[in-house]
Parts: structure tokens; sequence; C-alpha cells
């Protein structure tokens, strides 16, 4: 339709706007517009409705023209359209899938999922993927994925010119169910198109292409097509089939003919619907032959049912449609395990007709195939479904996760939006009575126009015109004289859709009192990425209409939905992103039906969710005075802390002190002026002189002299100014005093409430060293900028005291992924002559292990690392040399009294050595090494190196390890920097540690804790872990620096850990409103001890490296 003023716009049959000019989103200029009218005298549709002709008028009214000019003008607009206009099958339905004149649209996130299981099914051939694909077999996964909702990308295809060329326009198009295969017919004959060879194929004979005109439409059946066609040569109506497979030849065709001609058809499941001209429709039963080379599948009549009764003319028929749908709802369960074509559903000039078998003529006790006698049952008598109905959708799959939406018929009706013929499928445990509704229509209206639906994924797919705007010269301007009406005309390109349509339905069902149905569809869809942002649409909605309406609502929907999203997890997160995306005013309308936002926080708080928790906070921030909301913000952040959340920690630590700098309780920083005050700052008073106030009360009146012969009364009217002015003074002065002894109090208030939020910190430091979680320590001081050392400074000899070195090392060793050392079993070669054995005794000596184990059991355990390509320190290396050195000496002797040896048990000991070392060696490294290689030298030091490599643990906790020591040798805690030397291994770092405590003022108690320490983990490392025996050798000389230090000074006294006070108390913290978790009022000291207990060593003490 077009204006006489200018512009136009496209509606649907049934009012649905598809385009607009005049909308402001159009791209046209309006000054151009004003100078320049546009107006469409007459306009009409091309060929197959591809183009809009419009004769088009534009009266000129610039300035520079005297009288308006009119120009005509012939403009063209191209279109694309749904393939379900002109080809409503089966197949189409479940594709966005758009057609012109010379090339087709699909949305490409159609394809994704099928590709996959494409290339997951490549084993089998091509032929029976595709095949197998249109079967009703449930474990063939053919429906679409959810991840694909978002895809708005299109696949466009041109048709090629050699079909083109002799055939256009294109009429018809079909896509098979897969979404790979396309056909396509024009004037004459037809071509199918194939995704995965990016081929087209056409008739080879073209004699037989332009004897064939497709009249009916065509569609997809497994890897054949069916169309619905005139024979020019034999002058009649037919059905053919041809393979995918085979050339597009009619050698290879199945041809059925038909009495009259064929205006539609379509398919359910194995079974064709064709509606011809006589206003008859017939079902086939179709039938695959596999045959080699070439299959070939043929058409067997079921049944015919006459609709001239009920149509005025077979024209008025749109679509035919064979469905599973019936009035009498079954059991979902029954629903699910058989799905039989059930009624004809008939869309006549827009009013849908059901027509239903009637199954009161069969009898339970005949005999014989049922099955086959059911597609032969007659008709009932239709009934109306719905009016204004333009397109249609149901599927013939049924999904046992999803049956509501699966049964459901939805229906497209223009203006009015969508429909939803839901079936209410009874409880388990409810019984069925007959007055009750099988089914029930829910009309809701949408934003788009729908094209498809995806009845699992709960969305509805749509086409929409998207204008782009481009920049001509001003038309304004005078040079400007030429423009035309294509130079006004707005670009438009096609851009796809999407609307979910799940929480119109919940909605629609609440609001006629059917909840258990409506938590059955919900629950269903749970699995669905976006369902919380279903709940949240469904809240937002109402709410929005609820809280604005201007007449009081008596049966308000808002509390029912309310309680019915309580029945998921997401409700606490759905209503705080709710409140958030509304405005305040509508909160307290939320929360009457929704409970207080300080009972959702603590239920935030017990169920985990701090995120959420973290969201309420600004909601209760603007509904509560500030100490609540700061009293909160505590307690969120204790739990954040327990939970190591550190960015949200951090964030509520900035939140925590915004608090107190903008105070809602304080007074407005713009003050209220009263009535009659200066709206202009006054000037201070100046403080010297006799009278401070004279000054400034001169300022508004000039000084007089008066003479001798002045009567008295004048100078006592001026004394009492003079004494007002002195008390108006004062007053400002005692105002002024005030307002800053409350500034004060309010600075002295801010700095308490900053060191409160301190002292949690610092609470949680102490917990977290108390407890030897360095890591977590580290991770802590990175996210909220914790001063750490100047900390650790003040705790050295407190929270940082380390009573039991073995525990330490093992929570150090799990914390940051250690292995514990071990050593190789190369490294301990097994003796096999009798004389050799008291010459290695001490070598004996460690091959055993704790509880009869063998190092060989050690070095081959489970928990055993690879070299992961690390280098070697020196540090190790000259840990290794007392014990290299001695078993390189008596491996040389070794060798040298096996080959003096004779007889068959010296060949035999040789040859297990030899294998031994090869196999050990194979197991340490994957590398190809020359002959010259293996010598003993260079087999010791490749062992080191790869024993080095495999006792270490990922780069980036060494990093951190390294960086903790620093921070611990900076902050004098040389308790737990001697122990990350340990575990590094790092002989310069405890003599690094050992002289700190020589040269500084180090406390005697805390040498005398690294010594007995050192002296635990020596005989630890005898009895449970071997690894570590040889680096303790090698520091055995700093323990003896520590042993002379404790001498010298005198022996440590055992004196119990301070415990940090405050001078704060409990009702300081009250004051100000910050409450921490009763957890945290613990002792550090039991803290400690309860971590002690909880990190036990394992009982079996052969294990030497953790899991």
């Amino acid at each position: 339709m077009a204006w006489d003023r200018g512009g136009m716009a496209i509606w649907s049959v049934y009012g649905a706007l598809l385009m607009c000019t005049l909308g402001a989103d159009q791209g046209l200029y309006q000054e151009s517009l004003r100078l320049h009218l546009f107006r469409i005298k007459s306009m009409c549709w091309s060929m197959e409705g591809y183009q809009l002709w419009m004769a088009c008028e534009t009266l000129d009214r610039s300035e520079v023209m005297e009288l308006p000019t009119a120009t005509s003008e012939l403009l063209q607009l191209q279109f694309v359209k749904s393939t379900l206009t002109v080809n409503p099958c089966a197949t189409n339905h479940e594709h966005l899938f758009l057609q012109g004149e010379d090339k087709l649209f699909i949305n490409t996130g159609d394809l994704v999922m099928k590709q996959q299981w494409k290339d997951a099914n490549m084993n089998r051939p091509l032929r029976e993927s595709i095949a197998g694909s249109n079967t009703s077999s449930p474990q063939k996964p053919s429906r679409q994925s959810n991840i694909l909702v978002g895809n708005k990308q299109w696949l466009v295809i041109q048709i090629p010119i050699t079909y083109l060329g002799s055939n256009w326009p294109i009429r018809y198009a079909a896509i098979d169910r897969t979404g790979f295969c396309i056909a396509v017919a024009g004037r004459c004959g037809l071509a199918h198109y194939a995704m995965f060879t990016r081929k087209w194929k056409l008739f080879g004979n073209e004699t037989q292409e332009k004897d064939m005109v497709v009249t009916g439409g065509l569609t997809w059946w497994r890897d054949f097509i069916i169309c619905a066609c005139y024979n020019l040569n034999e002058n009649r109506d037919e059905l053919r089939m041809y393979p995918r497979a085979s050339n597009l030849d009619n050698a290879f065709a199945y041809s059925c003919k038909v009495p009259s001609q064929i205006l539609l058809l379509n398919l359910f499941r194995d079974m064709l619907v064709v509606f011809c001209a006589d206003c008859h429709i017939a079902l086939y039963s179709i039938e695959r032959r596999d045959a080699n080379p070439n299959p070939s599948a043929s058409l067997t009549l079921l049944q015919e049912i006459s609709l001239a009764s009920y149509i005025p003319h077979a024209v008025t028929v749109i679509s035919v449609t064979l469905t599973s749908l019936r009035t009498e709802t079954a059991s979902s369960k029954q629903t699910s395990s058989r799905r039989e074509a059930e009624s004809l559903i008939v869309n006549v000039a827009g009013r849908l007709l059901m027509l239903q078998r009637d199954r009161s003529m069969t009898s339970g006790k005949e005999n014989g195939d049922i099955r086959k006698r059911e597609k032969m049952l007659p008709f009932c008598a239709p009934v109306v479904l719905a009016s204004c109905v333009e397109n249609m959708w149901s599927s013939s799959r049924s999904s046992p996760d999803k049956v509501h939406l699966s049964e459901a018929l939805w229906l497209g009706c223009g203006a009015a939006g969508m429909k939803v013929w839901l079936p209410l499928f009874p409880r388990n445990d409810e019984k069925r009575h007959s007055f009750l509704s099988k089914r029930i229509m829910l009309p809701f209206q949408l934003n788009i126009y729908p094209l498809a639906v995806l009845f699992e994924d709960a969305v509805v797919l749509g086409a929409a015109n998207d204008t782009m705007k481009y920049d001509f010269q001003d038309c304004s301007s005078p040079s400007a004289l030429d423009s035309t009406p294509t130079r006004l005309f707005p670009f438009n390109v096609v851009d796809r859709t999407t609307q979910v349509y799940l929480h119109h339905i919940v909605r629609e069902l609440l609001r006629r009192n059917l909840g258990s149905h409506a938590l059955q569809i919900a629950k269903s869809c749970r699995s669905l990425p976006y369902f919380s942002h279903v709940l949240e649409l469904l809240l937002h909605q109402v709410l929005e209409e609820e809280a604005t309406a201007s007449e009081p609502i008596p049966d308000p929907l808002l509390p029912r939905i309310v309680d019915f999203i309580r029945e998921f997890p997401e409700f606490l997160q759905t209503i705080v992103h709710c409140a958030r995306k509304t405005e305040i005013a509508l909160w307290s309308y939320l929360f009457a039906s929704a409970g207080n936002p300080k009972d959702l926080f603590e239920q935030c708080l017990q169920s985990g969710s701090l995120e959420t928790a973290s969201s309420y906070l600004i909601i209760l921030q603007n509904l509560e005075p500030a100490a609540i909301s700061r009293q909160h913000a505590t307690l969120l952040l204790d739990a954040s802390l327990d939970k190591g959340k550190w960015e949200l920690a951090k964030d509520l630590v900035r939140f925590l002190r915004a608090i107190g700098n903008e105070d809602p309780e304080s007074p407005p920083r713009t003050p209220v002026n009263p009535i009659n005050a200066p709206m202009y700052p006054l000037p201070p008073p100046p403080q010297d002189g006799p009278f401070p106030g004279f000054a400034f009360g001169s300022q508004a009146r000039p000084v007089r002299s008066y003479s001798m012969g002045e009567n008295l009364a004048g100078v006592r009217e001026r004394g009492s100014a003079m004494e007002r002015e002195r008390e108006r003074h004062h007053s400002v002065q005692a105002t002024s005093t005030m307002n800053k002894k409350t500034t004060t109090l309010k600075h002295l208030e801010e700095t308490a409430e900053h060191f409160f939020i301190d002292v949690i910190l610092q609470r949680h430091a102490r917990k977290l060293l108390s407890a030897g979680r360095l890591r977590e320590l580290g991770s802590f001081a990175a996210h909220l900028n914790f001063e750490l050392i100047g900390w650790l400074q003040k705790e050295r000899c407190r929270a940082a005291r380390v009573d039991d070195f073995v525990t330490s090392l093992h929570t150090l060793h799990r914390d940051f992924q250690w292995p514990m050392p071990v050593i190789a079993l190369s490294q301990v070669l097994s003796r096999s002559n009798s004389g050799e054995r008291s010459r290695s005794s001490s070598y004996d000596a460690l091959e055993v292990g704790v509880n009869g184990m063998t190092l060989s059991d050690i070095s081959e355990g489970p928990n055993r690392l690879r070299p992961n390509g690390m280098y070697a320190s020196p540090s190790l290396r000259s840990s290794m040399d007392l014990l290299c050195d001695e078993l390189r000496q008596e491996a040389l002797d070794s060798r040298q009294f096996n080959s003096n040896q004779k007889g068959d048990n010296g060949s035999t000991a040789a040859t297990e050595t030899s294998e031994m070392s090869a196999s050990i060696v194979a197991d340490d490294s994957e590398l190809t090494l020359d002959d010259s290689m293996w010598n003993l030298a260079n087999l010791d030091e490749l062992e080191a190196l790869s024993q080095e490599l495999a006792c270490r643990g990922p780069p980036h906790c060494e990093t951190q390890l390294r960086y903790l020591l620093h921070v611990m040798m900076e902050a004098g805690c040389l308790e737990w920097a001697m122990l990350i030397s340990l575990v590094l291994r790092d002989s310069m770092g405890v003599t690094r540690v050992v002289n700190t405590a020589s040269l500084t003022d180090m406390p005697i108690d805390v040498v005398g804790r690294m010594r007995e320490g050192l002296s635990y983990l020596e005989l630890w490392a005898d009895t449970e872990c071997p690894g570590y025996k040889p680096f303790l050798l090698v520091i055995r000389g700093q323990a003896e620096v520590l042993t002379g230090i404790v001498d010298i000074q005198g022996s440590p006294q055992v004196t119990p850990i301070p415990t940090p006070e405050s001078s704060l108390t409990s009702a300081d913290f009250h004051a100000l409103g910050f409450h921490g978790n009763s957890s945290d009022k613990e002792d550090p000291e039991s803290e400690e001890q309860k971590s002690v207990v909880e990190t036990d060593l394992p009982q079996d003490g052969g294990q030497c490296a953790l899991s």
C-alpha cells in the first residue's frame, strides 16, 4: 500500500507488517523528504512475485525553483520469499529457507551440527546416511541443537546460468531434512544441489527437461526427489521420483499417472499426500527398493478422500498436512512410543480444518494386519481449529523429553501473532476425567514474522529487512537538482531474527490456572542454555504490565509468577537480575511478592551463590540504610574470602570503602537554602580588631562620623546594633565550630571504617598463614593489593611460626603440585655375586625402604613423573655428587669383576645388569641415543638429569615459590624461607637463611625451631622419603651452624604463640555495622592445629610422592 503524500508499506495477507518506508530506521533524510515529495502513482507485482514495479513521481520544492516541478520514474524492488508460500512441504518447515529469482538463502546455523553428525558417520556410505536421516528411528540425531539459535549467517547458493537461461524464474524449491540437498524447479524440468559436493546436477538430455513442467511442487523423501509434474510429451499429470545418487534422467525415475492436475503435495514419514484439482486427496505409501547399482522406489495408493463438500474451490486450499495430532490426547508415555497418521489438516483460505480418522469402526477382536488397516480408516467430518492462519508447523518426530512442545500445533496468524494448540497430558497419579480439556489454544504476540519453529529449542526463527544507510550528495543543496526517487529509497538486506516463545506459553498457562502443565513444560526445558533468560523475560513482562497499570488489578499474576520461579534453582538470580533491569520505582511492587531483599541475600549466602549475593547489595544500598548494606557487604566479604573468590572480594572492598564516603543517611551535599536566605556565599569574618564582627557588618552600611552634639539616643541605637552584630558573629563561630567537629568525627568514622576493612583482611591472611596455605596467601595479596611484606614482619613470631616442619613441607608440596624427590633405580644396581654383597652393604641399605618397599617400587610407582624439559640446577648436581661418585666407583669394580668371571653365572649376571640399565633408560627417556653415548659417565649424568627433571613441578609453580622465598626473606620469616628452599632444593637459599639468622637480631626460639625442624626432617627422610636424604646431607653443615648459634645464645624456651590483640572491641565493629562470620572468631592457634590434623601424614610410609 502507498500513501498519497508519500511512503509505502507491505503487509502479509492477514495484517503482519513486513516493511514500511516511513519508519525511523529506513535511512531516509528528513530534509530530502520535505524538499522532494516521493509519491507512488501505481504499482504491480511481477511474475512469481520476485519484483515490485512502481510508477513514482517526485515533487521538487526546493527554493531555487519558482514553481514545484514533478519528475516521474519507474522503480523496481527485488524481493525474496519463503518457500512455504508456494511449496509448503514438511521438509521446508524445518529450515529457514528463502528463495529468489536466481539464488537461494539458507541459514547456515542449521548445518553446523549436521556437518558434525556427517563427519561422525563417514564410515557409512553417504547414500545410507542421507537415507537414514529421514526415518523415524529415535537413535538418529536428526534434531537441531540449541547452539545454532544465535547463528545469523546466510549461505547464498547461486543457481547455475545454464539452467536459468531457459527456465527462469524459479518457481519451486525444496530442501531435505538434513539440510544438505536442495532441489529447484523453474519453467521446465528441475535441478538439484548437494552441499557436500558443491555441485549441481541437471538433465543430461535437454529434451527430457523441456518435456516436464513441475505444477504441484516437489519434496525430498530420503535420497529421492518427488515432484508433481505435467508430461508435455504424453499430455498427462504424473508423480515422479528421481534418485539423488544417479544421473538426472528419466531412465532412473519412477513415474505414476494421476487422474487430474496435482496442486499440492506433502509427506508424513513414508506416506505421500497429494491434493488434486478435483478436490480429492490421495494417500500413497512409499517403498524403497535397493537395487545395485541404482536404487529405486515405488508408490502404492492407499486411500482417497473427497473435500468437495467442505471447500468452495480447489484454488482456495493453501496447504494439506498429514499429522499425528488428535483432539483426544493419550498419556505422554503412549505418545512418545507411537506416532501414526491420525488427522488431515487443511488450510482453506485461512480457515484451518481438521479431519480425524474415525476409529469407531475398528474392533479389538479382529485379527490381521492392524497397522495396515489403520492406514485405511476413513476420516470424520472436519472441525475448524482457527481462522486467519497464514502458516502452520507441526513436528513429525516425537521427543520423549519435550512431549508437550513436539506434540503441539503452531500457527502463524498475521497481525494476531502466533497460536499454539498445546496438549494437556495428565499426570501419572491423576485420574483422567472426560469433562477436562485435552488441548488448549494459547495466543501470544511476537516481534518477528515467523518462518520456522524449533520445537525442542523453544525458539521461533524469522527474517526481516535490515536497512543500510548510504551517503549520496546532499539533496537539499542547489546542485542536487537531479535527485531521483532511487536516491531517496532505502537499501535493505535480509537479516535473520530470533525470539524465544517459552515464557509466553508459561504465562498463558499460569493465567488460566494450569500451573502444573506449565511446570512440566518448564522442567523439560531446563537443559536449554538460555532457560534463566526465559524466566527473566517472564518476570519482567508481568512486572512492567502490572506495576504500571492505571487501574487496580483484582487478580494479579505476579505472585503466581514468583511462586512458579521459586520452583527452580535460578530463583534468586532471576529476581535480582530482573530488579537490576527495571526502574527503582517498581522494586517495592516486585519485592512485595518476592520477599525481603535481606532474606534473599541470606539465602544466597547459605546456598553459596556469592555472585548473586553481590547483586543484591546494590538493591540493599538503594532500599536500606547504609549501616544495613555495610553489614551485609561485610558478611559477603568474609564468605568470598573463605571461598577464595578474590575478584569478588576486591570489588567488595571497594564497595565498602565507597559506602563510607557516600552515606545516604548524611545530609545532602547541596544544602537546602531557607526562605529569604542569600544564594551567594558570605565572606568569612576577620579575626583581628577589637570588634571582630564590626568590619563584617560595615560592608552593608558605611560608617558615619558624629559630632559632639549628637544625642544619646542615637548612640544607644548604634550600641545596640553593635551588640546584635557581635552576638551574630558569635553564633556564626559556634556553628562553624560545630561543623568542624562534625567533619572531624565523620573523618574519624571513615578512618575507622577503613581500619576495620584492613582488620578483616589481616584476619583472613592470618588464617591462611597459620594453616600453611602460602599459595592462597599469595593469590590473596596479589588480587587485593595487600601489603604482604609489612604484615609478615609483624607476624613472623606469631602466625608465621612453624611448629611442624614435616606437615608444613607436605602442605607446600600439595598446594604447589610439587612432587616428592625419589631416587632412580639405576643409581642402585643389584649385585648378583655373593662376594660383592659385603662391599656394597651401605648401598644395599639404601635400596630397602620402609615396610619392605624397595626403591624400584617407589621409582616405578604411579606418582613418578616424566621429564618435562626443564634444566637441571647445579644445586641438585652438588647434592647427588656424594652418592654418584661412590656408585660410579663400585660399578667400575663390578664391571671388571664380572668380566673376569667364567661360566654361565657371570655371563647371566652381566646380561641381566645390561638389560636392566637399558630398560631404565628406555623408561626415563624416549630419545634415541648413539652407541658412543652409552658409557658409564654419560649414563650417570643423564640419569641424574632425568631424575632432576622428574622431581620438579610446573614452571609457574616454581616461579611462585621463588617469589614467596624472596618475600619471606624480606619479611624475616626464616622458617618458611627454609621450607621453601627445601622444596626447591636450593642449597644457596638455605645458606642465605642461615646467614640471615646468624647476622641479624633473630629471636633464639626461631633459630631453635629451624634446628629442631631440620632434625625431624632427617628422621622423616630416613624412614619415609629417602629422596630428600641426599639434599639434607648437603645442607647438614648449615644445620650445624644453627646448632652453634643456639649453643652460643642459650637454649630457647618454649613460649606459647602470642595472640594478636586489637584495641577495638566487638562493640566497635557492631557500631559501624561490620559483622563477620562466627567461624572467623576462632583463635589462630586453633586454626593452625586444625590444619595440622587435617593434613596428617599418610599411613603408608613408603609412599614418597604426594598424589
